[in-house]
């Protein structure tokens, strides 16, 4: 999990923000490996540095294998039929956005719809996501995170 989170954080921050020096990745990437401690990978189990993650995250797509359970399991998270309304209505985006991160063999295997239109919807998504972003004051930006963080020390 932590792993597809550090992935996932830095593919969305390059594609919205755009990239951030080697230092600031550095360090950014030794915070994820206390995240990772935070949700039990085990001592000295995360990659010693990003060159270390690149390989082993390779090795886990290649790896990857999505049986019935796998599937359906996934298909209920991105399908909820229940759960407040605003969650539901945001489900196609959030569906397309999902999609659209995943490299293609990954999203094959989850049976997720992808073709040249979902291709530009989804660009279109992270394009308005983007700029709406850059619209918005810092705190603005910041509240989801500052609003899940708030009850951790």
């Amino acid at each position: 999990m932590a792993a597809t989170l550090y992935d996932t954080a830095m593919t969305l921050r390059a594609r919205l923000i755009g990239p951030l020096s080697e230092s600031d990745l550095d360090s950014i990437y030794q915070d994820y490996a206390v995240i990772g401690t935070a949700l039990q990978v085990a001592e000295g189990a995360w990659p010693r540095d990003r060159a270390a993650f690149a390989v082993y995250w390779a090795h886990q797509l290649e790896g990857l294998s999505v049986d019935e359970t796998v599937w359906r399991t996934s298909d209920d998270l991105l399908h909820p039929h229940t759960g407040p309304w605003w969650l539901r209505v945001a489900m196609p985006l959030a569906r397309l956005v999902t999609a659209g991160l995943l490299p293609a063999g990954v999203r094959s295997a989850y049976r997720l719809p992808w073709g040249p239109r979902r291709e530009r919807r989804f660009r279109l998504a992270l394009g308005t996501i983007a700029t709406v972003n850059r619209m918005l004051p810092k705190r603005a930006r910041e509240w989801p995170k500052n609003f899940l963080l708030r009850d951790l020390d």
